[in-house]
């Protein structure tokens, strides 16, 4: 045996001994399992000579795990994959299902997943689905009686983005404020309607100028396409979108305060939304909360199309701890406003939604 094939040798055999410890100083957490079951029993009344129907709900019902897996490099790995829960029609679809690492450059994340945008704006007071702050605080779309949280919402008109696939994500913080950029891979026809790659992206930062105030702005931009115009032509532009919240929290009450302006709806050129929420809660001690939310919102169509009425949304909720994590949860929701979002169409009657629920997290 030749001094260089020992040398290669004993090379790979310090290799050998290397690699385990290696492994060994990787630190694993989970993976972690959890969840949560939310049963919703409504009663829909839209006015008019319609009956009010009984419904359930699933409510962002979803079952997910999780973990981290801490490197020997100063990295840490972490993913998640999440999946709700709809036992109305029995199924699972994705939410929030991503990997990504961690350290002293940020976070960076991908896969599909919340963009910065909806990250920084649509958290906390301003949810998606029952709220994690304000409890049980929700409005209802006035043009199709969807159920909606006082987010910024806009069924009907234009879908609300809750998470995409695709997404890359990057947060950090610096001197007290939090930041978040993303970037979404998108295919969208061009004018003669060949799709071709573009990007969406969004940004936006909060901070605490004080212990009880938390405030948010984010901005975001999404790629047009020649998609159907609200006019039946295909003058589409992209869609922007500016965000900003405000919470404020003095116990027994919090407080909050969002504004958005929408250009281009849906893609729409000059098709813009304007919405005001402002929620607010109550602890009663006990468990207990009382909620109420605001809302109004106001469309701005071109020349020419159907004109629609600013409208107001307004809620009441209830909220019960019985310990263990298990909520009983009780609001009353009304439409109240007129418009049209079709030509021919007339004004519609107050849609109302009295809804109860139990939730369990895990």
């Amino acid at each position: 045996m030749n001094k260089m094939v020992k040398v290669s040798l004993a090379g790979m055999a310090a290799a050998a001994m290397i690699a385990p410890a290696s492994i060994a100083f990787a630190e694993k957490t989970g993976p972690e399992f959890y969840g949560q079951v939310n049963f919703e029993l409504t009663n829909t009344d839209e006015g008019g000579d319609t009956n009010a129907e009984w419904g359930t709900n699933s409510n962002y019902s979803r079952l997910g795990v999780k973990g981290t897996n801490t490197l020997d490099n100063g990295l840490q790995a972490f993913y998640q994959i999440e999946s709700s829960v709809d036992y109305n029609v029995g199924v699972l679809s994705g939410r929030d299902t991503f990997v990504g690492l961690r350290g002293d450059f940020g976070q960076v994340s991908f896969g599909r997943q919340a963009a910065a945008y909806r990250q920084m704006v649509y958290t906390g007071a301003f949810s998606s689905g029952t709220n994690d702050t304000l409890g049980v605080v929700r409005a209802i779309d006035k043009d199709t009686g969807n159920d909606l949280a006082p987010g910024f919402s806009t069924s009907g008109v234009v879908a609300p983005v809750s998470r995409e696939n695709g997404v890359i994500r990057y947060n950090n913080s610096f001197d007290g404020i939090n930041f978040a950029f993303s970037l979404t891979p998108v295919n969208v026809p061009d004018s003669d309607g060949v799709a071709e790659g573009d990007m969406n992206f969004a940004f936006g930062g909060s901070m605490k100028p004080m212990d009880e105030l938390t405030i948010a702005l984010a901005y975001e931009n999404r790629a047009g396409g020649s998609g159907t115009h609200v006019l039946g032509t295909t003058d589409n532009d992209d869609q922007t979108s500016i965000g900003f919240k405000a919470v404020y929290n003095m116990a027994p009450f919090t407080v909050g305060l969002g504004y958005e302006q929408v250009s281009n709806i849906g893609n729409a050129k000059d098709t813009d939304l304007t919405k005001i929420v402002i929620p607010f809660k109550m602890d009663l001690g006990d468990g207990m909360s009382f909620n109420i939310a605001i809302s109004q919102s106001e469309f701005d169509l071109p020349s020419g199309a159907p004109s629609v009425d600013s409208h107001m949304n307004y809620t009441v909720g209830f909220e019960k701890a019985l310990g263990g994590n298990t909520l009983l949860q009780a609001s009353y929701a009304v439409s109240d406003g007129t418009g049209e979002l079709s030509a021919g169409s007339t004004s519609r009657d107050d849609i109302s939604v009295l809804a109860f629920g139990v939730k369990h997290s895990f």
